[in-house]
């Protein structure tokens, strides 16, 4: 149990707070706490967001700046069809 060495990682906890604020589940491989990625999953591929709409999704992540002062975000792009 409990975290592995890569669990208090910002870029995951990006991902898990943009797809909750999107509505969907929490991603697999994900926890709520500040750790982030569960024991046994791979944060580099081992993490799994699902698009519980009806329409497709892009989720961006990118940095700013560097060292200490990095930002890391996550953004979700919806892609709804005009009618």
């Amino acid at each position: 149990g409990g975290s592995a060495a890569h669990g208090v990682c910002p870029p995951a906890r990006a991902l898990r707070d943009a797809a909750l604020a999107e509505g969907f589940e929490m991603p697999v491989g994900l926890t709520s706490d500040e750790s982030a990625v569960l024991f046994g999953y791979n944060p580099a591929s081992g993490v799994t967001v699902t698009n519980n709409h009806t329409y497709p999704v892009k989720i961006l992540m990118w940095t700013e700046g560097e060292g200490v002062g990095m930002g890391i975000y996550c953004q979700i792009v919806r892609y709804i069809p005009e009618k």
